[in-house]
């Protein structure tokens, strides 16, 4: 289980929304961090930082009752589109320090 307090046979709205915002502000410090990153590595860790973030959008909103039940995906052509966008990101220099 990936959220050991949570009982997945009464997971609540308000506990999804608990999850959420923790992850939020992980994303957040994350993305200071990223900045800082040698150019060979950042590339690859910020597409990988837009995806679980394009991801955590999925999910939060996903209704709770849905989520327990229900895989939550990036579409194949999300992925590509977010890499095509990280790259040119990327080239032009927006993920900067």
């Amino acid at each position: 289980s990936y959220f050991p307090n949570i009982d997945v046979d009464h997971f609540t709205s308000l506990d999804k929304d608990v999850i959420t915002r923790e992850i939020k502000n992980d994303f957040s410090e994350a993305y200071k961090g990223i900045k800082g990153l040698p150019k060979e590595a950042k590339l690859g860790v910020y597409v990988a930082y837009k995806y679980y973030s394009r991801l955590l959008r999925k999910v939060d909103e996903t209704p709770a009752e849905k989520l327990i039940n229900q895989r939550i995906r990036v579409s194949n052509s999300s992925k590509t589109f977010l890499l095509l966008q990280s790259y040119i990101q990327f080239k032009l220099n927006n993920v900067s320090e």
